[in-house]
């Protein structure tokens, strides 16, 4: 199944075209042109270069749906809606902040495995922290935990490092903090979308926490919250990473139509924030 991937919670984003989940291009929007420009012509470029030539062979798109750029996040949901519309194929939204933190999460692995430090029971399984920039002095931030094995598994270890972006299990949902607080207490100023995290809150002081993000070039943790951070590298979404969670959002029949696709914003715009407040 050829499958279009699109990250558009930044200004530009990317996008790939994949085989199921497995990438054969992606491709960076031009940094300084707004996606609303460059987006369709980067799509219809990827498609005549490794579609066939023909676009009615791609059978899924996949789309990040927020938090992040209300521009960006309407330009890319709106390209993949119309397109969803024309080639009357499904649909699948992808939360930016677990993109980040998939593509984290291999990175969290290879520094375990470079200690060869045991994790195969729940407590001693690394958290990540996704964070991204909302403004205002504010940040959008998430969290999962990695489970995982040993991580000298032999030839299953390559497998288990290139799959721990696609089973982590969520602690916090998407949700807007104070910089600051978040600053000092990166995970614990979240609250859990899990009753879970609560219940285990004493054991987290021996957890390793790493911390993964775009917010981390605006708002860095203090050096005494006792987190790690991940390579600057692996900070932003991609839409290679759209691609492969969206695969496995799909095949956990999360699909949806393009009347179906909506934005997950997690905070009202300024504006909206300002009509409310002046009808108070």
């Amino acid at each position: 199944m050829l499958h279009l991937a699109i990250e558009c919670s930044a200004q530009a984003g990317s996008v790939a075209i994949l085989q199921q989940q497995a990438v054969i291009a992606e491709s960076l929007l031009p940094p300084h042109v707004g996606s609303v420009v460059s987006m369709a012509p980067t799509i219809a470029e990827l498609l005549a270069q490794y579609g066939a030539g023909s676009s009615a062979q791609v059978e899924l798109i996949s789309v990040t749906h927020g938090p992040g750029s209300f521009t960006g996040l309407r330009a890319g949901l709106a390209t993949a809606k119309m397109l969803g519309l024309a080639w009357q194929i499904p649909l699948v939204a992808v939360d930016t902040l677990q993109i980040i933190a998939a593509r984290s999460a291999e990175n969290v692995l290879e520094n375990y495995c470079e200690t060869a430090e045991e994790l195969g029971t729940e407590a001693d399984q690394p958290i990540v922290v996704a964070v991204l920039n909302a403004f205002r002095k504010q940040v959008f931030a998430a969290a999962w935990r990695i489970p995982a094995g040993h991580p000298n598994d032999g030839s299953q270890e390559r497998d288990a490092l290139h799959d721990s972006g696609l089973a982590m299990i969520p602690l916090a949902k998407a949700q807007v903090l104070g910089a600051p607080l978040w600053q000092a207490q990166p995970l614990s100023a979240l609250s859990a979308s899990l009753q879970k995290l609560n219940s285990r809150q004493n054991s987290l002081a021996s957890k390793r926490i790493w911390v993964s993000g775009p917010g981390l070039r605006s708002y860095t943790p203090r050096v005494d919250s006792g987190v790690h951070l991940i390579d600057e590298s692996h900070w932003d979404p991609v839409a290679s990473w759209v691609g492969r969670l969206g695969w496995q959002h799909y095949m956990a029949g999360q699909a949806v139509s393009a009347a179906g696709l909506s934005p997950n914003y997690v905070r009202a715009s300024a504006a909206e924030e300002a009509r409310t407040a002046s009808a108070t």
